[in-house]
C-alpha cells in the first residue's frame, strides 16, 4: 500500500435520478514505496446518510427524511494498473 486518499463530496452516477454526498476512496498499491514503475489503483465510494439527496442541479430534494449516523455500501468504481518496463 502506497497511498490511501479519502474525499467527502457529491457521488455523481449518471444512471441515478438524484445526487448523494459520501466518501469517496482512492488506493494506491505499487511494488516499493521508492519504484513507480509499478502499481495499480482501486476506486469505491460509499453514501453517507449524513447530507440530503441533491438533484443534478444541486438543489435539495424535498424529502422529510432526517440526518443520519449512517453509511451506505461500499461501491466499486473501477481500477486501473501499469507496468514500465524500462
Amino acid at each position: 500500500m502506497k497511498k490511501i486518499d479519502v474525499t467527502y463530496d457529491l457521488i455523481k452516477d449518471r444512471w441515478a435520478e438524484s445526487v448523494p454526498q459520501g466518501f469517496h476512496l482512492h488506493f494506491t498499491f505499487g511494488t516499493s514505496a521508492l519504484d513507480d514503475r509499478q502499481g495499480k489503483q482501486l476506486f469505491f465510494t460509499t453514501q453517507s446518510g449524513l447530507d440530503g439527496l441533491q438533484d443534478w442541479e444541486g438543489k435539495p430534494l424535498k424529502n422529510e427524511s432526517k440526518p443520519q449516523d449512517t453509511i451506505g455500501e461500499l461501491q466499486f468504481w473501477g481500477s486501473n494498473e501499469w507496468k514500465q518496463t524500462n
